[in-house]
């Protein structure tokens, strides 16, 4: 038993998965410890370098404590990226795009019973590799998508703007004593890279967390410093529940899984579990495979074609199962 958030097939055929700050291979006979990320969060996302080799994120707390992208081999860890420094500096969603999020938005209560500061906030989620050097992250608390190289240049790839409502307008979440809206967080929690090369971004959105809020963003091959939406980031899939990870299917179209269909947020009374759908590409349209299933988190697609599932992620003990796909 642990918390495990990600799951990564290697080029071997095998697949690794993120328990706390340990990243292991599953084998036949359980799990074979990789290496120990000496981080105090655990690990979020991960994405294969080699057989027992990955880029793995470090998820953040408060003010982006713990934020981090590390390579990961047998025996150890190294940080190659610290997301917590680039989110003080740049802090994109407040001073890039459309500056949409006011900082006092943030002082709100933490699960510890304390209350967040203003930030700059980063959490770290999924990975998607790009290059063997390069990965791209999903920032769900900075609101962005980022460029990782391992000689630990960060850059901004896009800055994701809030959902909208009925008229196009971003939606308001509360207000501030002071009449500041706070508008609902679009909080990315997924990346991949599509066969036509364009990097496809799944959101979680933030509370109230209302079923069919999150979408699927479509970004330019090769795109750098954009708005989404804007020409070079449109929305692909919308209508949504809970995005928490994207892959590409061995026929191109993308796989979706949604945590829990009826909001992140629902309680034991209200939900009705989560869901992997597949979204064809260019069509707009998205297609339920599998639904009620407990606390899905990540799919992973490895060399023979076979998709494997990570869920019960809020369960005593996470699994990780081969998923039967039509």
């Amino acid at each position: 038993p642990g918390q495990a958030y990600d799951i990564t097939a290697t080029p071997s055929g095998s697949v690794l998965v993120g328990v706390d700050d340990t990243v292991h291979e599953i084998t036949r006979s359980g799990l074979r410890e990789v290496g120990v990320v000496p981080s105090p969060t655990p690990v979020n996302g991960l994405a294969a370098r080699g057989a027992r080799s990955a880029f793995a994120a470090s998820a953040g707390v408060n003010e982006g404590a713990g934020a981090a992208v590390w390579q990961v081999n047998p025996g150890g860890a190294r940080m190659i990226a610290d997301i917590q420094a680039y989110e003080r500096e740049h802090d994109p969603d407040v001073r890039q795009g459309s500056q949409w999020k006011d900082p006092e938005c943030e002082v709100l209560p933490l699960p510890d019973g304390t209350i967040g500061s203003p930030g700059p906030q980063s959490n770290p989620y999924k990975l998607t590799r790009v290059s063997g050097d390069e990965v791209l992250l999903a920032d769900a608390a900075g609101n962005t998508v980022l460029s990782v190289r391992q000689n630990g240049t960060v850059e901004t790839v896009a800055v994701l703007d809030p959902p909208v409502d009925e008229t196009g307008a971003w939606r308001e979440f509360y207000t501030l004593a002071d009449g500041t809206p706070c508008y609902v967080q679009p909080v990315p929690t997924a990346v991949a890279v599509g066969p036509d090369g364009a990097v496809y971004v799944g959101e979680l959105t933030g509370e109230p967390a209302v079923p069919g809020w999150s979408r699927i963003w479509r970004i330019e091959p090769g795109a750098r410093g954009v708005t989404c939406p804007s020409a070079e980031c449109t929305v692909a899939f919308d209508g949504l529940t809970s995005v928490v990870d994207l892959e590409v299917a061995p026929d191109g179209d993308l796989i979706v899984v949604e945590l829990e269909q009826a909001g992140w947020l629902a309680g034991p009374d209200e939900a009705v579990g989560g869901a992997v759908l597949t979204c064809t590409l260019g069509s707009g349209q998205c297609e339920t495979v599998h639904a009620g299933l407990p606390t899905p988190n990540a799919v992973t697609v490895d060399k023979r074609g076979d998709v494997w599932l990570l869920e019960n992620i809020l369960g005593a003990e996470p699994t990780v199962r081969r998923l039967t796909m039509p």
